[in-house]
C-alpha cells in the first residue's frame, strides 16, 4: 500500500484542521438542554415532544394532498413529521416509489417549502431527514456520482491470500471527510437555501439514519480509507498491511495471539474514531452553526451488544456521543412483550446524560405489522422511556397506498388505519411522557462497563458481551437504573474522582459494574482503582455465575416491598422535586411499595388526560418517600414530586353493575384492500342485531377489519345516587371508544381497561354504546387477498417487508369485545 500523501488526502487534512478550528465555536442547541419543570408545558408539550411520523414521499407531491396530509396529522395530535423522501432511484426494482419530481431538484425544495409552511401554521414540528431513502450520507446515489473517487474502499482477501485494495461503486466512503463534506453540499445546504428561515423554529432537529462504512468480515474483507495505512501507521505506530493476514485471519479467539488481539483492537479503533471524525462530527457542527440545529440519529444494528463488530460503527457509544439527539431503531420486533429484549435503549440515553443533554430518541414500528396494537403500541413506548428515552418518530405514514404501497413497509399511519382515530390518546401519553422525562436531570449513579475492546479483540465469539448483557438484565431486576461507560470516558483526562464519585461527562456516578474484561485500557483500571481508593464502589462479575451476586452489591434506585424482577424504574429530580416512571415488563400484577428518595409530595399523573391524583397511604421516612403501588402486567405508573399543582381527589367504587347480557351489535366502517389501493367504507346500512360479548366472527366474519359499534341500555338501580361510574372491560380487540347516549366520553385502548364516566341528568336509563376497532391484519391475512397477492408481479409487489409483516400480522386476527364487562358506582370524593 502507498504511503505517500496525495493532494486529495492533503486536502482532506485541511478540512479536518478547519473542523478542529471551528468545533470550539459550536454551542449546544437550545433545544437539547434540560426543561425546567412547568405544570402549563407538562399539559401543553412543545411540539418536539408529540410523536412524529415518518412521512414516506414514495408518491406524487401534490401540494393539496400534502397540506391534507400534515392537517390530518395535527388533527389526531401527531405534532410532528418527519418527512423521509423515496425518489425514484431508491430500491426501484424492491419499493417502487413513484415521486413525481426529481431528488433535491428545484421542484423537490418548492415541494418542502410547501410541506415546512403547512407545519409551522399548524404548530408542528418539522425533523428533517437527511437522505433520499436510506441509510444516509449517500444523498440517493449522488455524492459517488459527482465523486467517483469518494466511493467505498476495502481491503479484500484474494485467490491467492492477499489483502487488496478494492474500490466498490455506488456507496461513498464514510471513513473520508471529504466524503461527508460533499453530501453536506449536495443535501444540507440545499436545504438551508430553502427552508433555513424555518431553522432553529419548526425545524430544530436534523435526523440521520443508519450512516455506516463496510463490516469487518474476519479472513474476507475489513473497511478501508484513502492513504488508511499511512494514517494508521501515523496512530498507532506500526504498519497494519503486515499484521493483517493473522489478525483477520477466520480462526476462534483462542487461536489469537497477545499481538493479533492489539492489532485488532487498534483497527477498530480506528475505523471507528476515523467514522466519528469524518462523519458524526462534521455533521454536528454544520447543525450548530445553522441556526443552532440540533443533529439526531442512530445506527444500524444498535440492538445488540455484538453490533459492535458484526456492523459497521464499531463503537455504539462514540458514536451516540457525537450526536446531539442520540438514537435508537426498534424495527421488525426487536423489542416486544414476552421476549427476552435486549437493553440498548440504555446506549443512548447513557449518552445523552454524559453530553448533559436531555432528549434521545428512538425510531419504532417499521416493519412491525399493520396487526400492531395500541397496546403494544404504548408497551413499547414504556420500555424505551423507562430508560430514558424521550423522543418518539413512528413508522410510517405513506403518502400513497396505491397499487404495490398496500403492501409497502408497514404498520401504516393515517386514515387506512381502522385504529387511527383512536390514537389521539396514544399521542398524548407520548408527549406529555416525554415531557417528564426531559425535565430536571436523571437520578442515576451506577454505571455499567462497556467492554467494546473485549468485542474488537475476538469479535462476535467474545465472552464479554454475554457477562455485559447479563449484567444489564441484573441490574433492571434488581431497580438499579445504571448508564453504559466505556473506556472513552473512563479514560478522558477530564473524568475525575472525588469523594467517592467518578465525574464522568455530565454525570457522577457512585458505583461502576464490570464485567467480563481482559482488555479495559490501564488509565481505565486507574481510574476505577481511584474511585475504589475514594470510597466508591466498583464491583467484578468475571462470569455469568458472579452476575446475581455482583448485583446484590448495589443499592437499587427504587426499592421494591416485596421485591420483584419485572418492575423497572427510571427517575428524572429536579431542587424540591422530580417524577418517578415504574413499569412493569412481566404479565404478572404486582401489589406492594415502592420507596425513593425524591423530595416533595407525591402525586400520581394521568398522562392521557394530563391531571394529577392524590395517593393515599404515603410513608415519609426522613428522605425516603414509600408510596403504595398496584401495577398490572404490562402497565405502568408515574408519579409527580414536590409540584403544588391541583390534584384529583381519589375516589373507590362501592357497587356494581353487571352488564353481560342483552348486547347488540352491527358494522359501522370497512377497511379493505381493493383492486388498487385500501377502501374505507361507512356502512349506513346495516342494522343493529344482538350479538353475544366475545369474538364478533359471527356478525361480520374472521376477515373484518374496521368498527362494530356495540350497544345496550342500562338501567340503574334506585338505590345508586350518583351519576359517576367507572367501566370495566376484560379485554376489547384491538380499541374502544364509549358513548353515553351518543356522546363520546372517551377512549380504552391498553390496561387498565377501565374508564371513568359521567352520566347526566336524572334518568335511571341511558344507552352506552362501544366502538371497537381492530387492525388491518384481519383483511391482510385473508384468503382472499393473499390469492390476489400472489397473482400480482412486478416491480414493488410485494415488497421487502411483506413476509416479515404477514407473520407478525397473522398473530392478530382478532375483533371484538368480551366478557366480563361491568360498571362500578364511584363514591364521594375523599377530601
Amino acid at each position: 500500500m502507498c504511503r505517500k500523501i496525495s493532494i486529495y488526502v492533503a486536502c482532506a487534512i485541511i478540512c479536518v484542521r478547519q473542523f478542529e478550528y471551528v468545533r470550539g465555536q459550536d454551542t449546544v442547541p437550545r433545544l437539547v438542554r434540560p426543561r425546567q419543570f412547568n405544570s402549563d408545558e407538562f399539559r401543553n408539550p412543545e411540539p418536539i415532544f408529540w410523536p412524529a411520523y415518518f412521512w414516506l414521499w414514495n408518491g406524487p407531491l401534490s401540494p393539496d394532498v400534502l397540506k391534507s396530509q400534515l392537517q390530518d396529522m395535527a388533527q389526531h395530535d401527531a405534532k410532528g413529521v418527519c418527512v423521509l423522501p423515496m425518489p425514484k432511484e431508491f430500491r426501484p426494482d424492491s419499493t417502487a416509489n413513484r415521486m413525481d419530481v426529481d431528488y433535491l431538484s428545484p421542484e423537490y425544495f418548492e415541494r418542502v417549502k410547501i410541506a415546512v409552511g403547512e407545519a409551522e401554521r399548524l404548530g408542528m414540528n418539522y425533523w428533517l431527514y437527511d437522505e433520499g431513502g436510506w441509510p444516509s450520507g449517500q444523498a440517493a446515489g449522488r455524492v459517488v456520482a459527482a465523486r467517483p473517487d469518494l466511493c467505498v474502499k476495502v481491503l479484500r482477501v484474494d485467490a491467492q491470500n492477499r489483502w487488496k485494495l478494492q474500490s466498490i461503486s455506488g456507496r461513498p466512503d464514510m471513513l473520508n471527510p471529504t466524503a461527508t463534506e460533499t453530501f453536506i453540499t449536495l443535501t444540507h445546504a440545499r436545504y438551508r437555501a430553502a427552508v433555513g428561515n424555518h431553522f432553529g423554529k419548526t425545524i430544530q432537529l436534523v435526523f440521520t439514519d443508519e450512516p455506516s462504512f463496510p463490516a469487518v468480515r474476519d479472513g474476507r474483507e475489513i473497511p478501508w480509507t484513502n492513504d488508511g495505512e499511512m494514517i494508521f501507521a501515523n496512530r498507532y505506530g506500526y504498519s497494519l498491511a503486515e499484521r493483517l493476514p493473522t489478525a483477520f485471519a477466520a480462526k476462534s479467539p483462542s487461536e489469537l495471539s497477545k499481538i493479533d488481539a492489539q492489532t485488532r483492537i487498534d483497527a477498530f479503533d480506528f475505523f471507528s474514531q476515523r467514522f466519528r471524525e469524518a462523519y458524526f462530527d462534521r455533521l454536528r457542527i454544520w447543525c450548530r452553526n445553522s441556526g443552532g440545529l440540533a443533529q439526531g440519529g442512530h445506527l444500524g444494528g444498535e440492538d445488540e451488544t455484538l453490533g459492535a463488530v458484526k456492523y459497521g460503527f464499531g463503537h455504539v457509544m462514540r458514536q451516540l456521543r457525537a450526536l446531539d439527539v442520540p438514537g435508537v431503531d426498534v424495527i421488525w420486533r426487536q423489542v416486544f412483550p414476552g421476549q427476552r429484549n435486549h437493553h440498548f435503549p440504555k446506549f443512548a440515553s447513557s449518552a445523552a446524560h454524559q453530553n448533559g443533554t436531555a432528549l434521545a430518541l428512538t425510531e419504532s414500528f417499521c416493519v412491525y405489522g399493520n396487526g400492531l396494537t395500541p397496546a403494544q403500541m404504548k408497551w413499547l413506548v414504556d420500555y424505551q422511556y423507562v430508560r430514558g428515552l424521550n423522543l418518539f418518530v413512528a413508522g410510517c405514514y405513506p403518502l400513497t397506498t396505491e397499487e404495490h404501497h398496500m403492501l409497502g413497509e408497514r404498520p401504516h399511519f393515517g386514515p387506512v388505519n381502522p385504529l387511527w382515530n383512536y390514537l389521539p390518546r396514544f399521542h398524548r401519553y407520548v408527549a406529555r411522557l416525554g415531557y417528564l422525562l426531559a425535565c430536571g436531570e436523571p437520578a442515576i449513579d451506577t454505571a455499567l462497563y462497556y467492554p467494546v475492546r473485549d468485542l474488537w479483540a475476538t469479535g462476535a465469539d467474545s465472552p464479554a458481551a454475554a457477562t455485559h448483557d447479563a449484567l444489564a438484565q441484573r441490574l433492571f431486576a434488581r431497580q438499579c437504573d445504571f448508564d453504559v461507560i466505556d473506556d472513552d470516558l473512563l479514560a478522558d483526562p477530564h473524568t475525575k474522582v472525588s469523594d467517592g464519585l467518578l465525574h464522568a461527562g455530565a454525570m457522577k456516578y457512585r458505583a461502576v459494574v464490570v464485567g467480563a474484561t481482559e482488555h479495559m485500557l490501564p488509565r481505565s483500571r486507574e481510574r476505577l482503582a481511584e474511585l475504589e481508593r475514594s470510597g466508591g464502589t466498583v464491583v467484578h462479575a468475571d462470569n455469568l455465575q458472579n452476575v446475581a451476586t455482583a448485583a446484590e452489591k448495589l443499592r437499587p434506585t427504587v426499592e421494591l416491598t416485596p421485591r420483584a424482577t419485572d418492575i423497572r424504574c427510571h427517575i428524572r429530580r429536579w431542587p424540591g422535586g422530580g417524577v418517578l416512571m415504574l413499569f412493569n415488563e412481566g404479565a404478572s400484577p404486582y401489589t406492594g411499595h415502592a420507596a425513593s428518595q425524591l423530595e416533595g409530595d407525591p402525586a400520581e399523573v394521568d398522562l392521557c388526560e394530563g391531571t394529577l391524583k392524590s395517593i393515599a397511604n404515603i410513608e415519609r421516612q426522613s428522605t425516603t418517600c414509600r408510596l403504595p403501588i398496584v401495577i398490572g402486567g404490562g402497565e405502568s405508573r408515574i408519579f409527580l414530586f414536590g409540584e403544588p399543582t391541583k390534584t384529583l381527589a381519589i375516589r373507590s367504587s362501592i357497587k356494581r353493575l353487571e352488564l353481560q347480557d342483552n348486547w347488540e351489535a352491527r358494522a359501522i366502517q370497512q377497511h379493505s384492500v381493493g383492486q388498487h389501493n385500501y377502501e374505507v367504507k361507512k356502512l349506513t346500512d346495516t342494522v343493529f342485531q344482538p350479538l353475544a360479548l366475545g369474538s364478533w366472527n359471527s356478525l361480520v366474519g374472521p376477515d373484518f377489519s374496521g368498527v362494530v359499534a356495540y350497544r345496550r341500555q342500562v338501567h340503574l338501580p334506585a338505590d345508586w345516587k350518583s351519576r359517576d361510574f367507572r367501566l370495566h372491560l376484560e379485554k376489547v380487540d384491538y380499541a374502544a371508544r364509549v358513548r353515553v347516549n351518543d356522546q363520546q366520553v372517551g377512549d380504552i385502548l391498553w390496561p387498565p381497561l377501565s374508564l371513568d364516566i359521567h352520566v347526566p341528568g336524572d334518568e335511571r336509563d341511558f344507552t352506552l354504546t362501544i366502538e371497537v376497532a381492530n387492525t388491518l391484519a384481519n383483511e391482510l391475512t385473508s384468503e382472499r387477498v393473499q390469492k390476489a397477492i400472489a397473482e400480482r408481479h412486478g416491480p414493488g409487489w410485494p415488497g421487502p417487508y411483506h413476509q416479515r409483516a404477514l407473520v407478525f400480522e397473522r398473530e392478530s386476527r382478532s375483533g371484538g369485545l368480551f366478557a366480563p364487562l361491568y360498571i362500578e358506582l364511584l363514591e364521594d370524593p375523599v377530601k
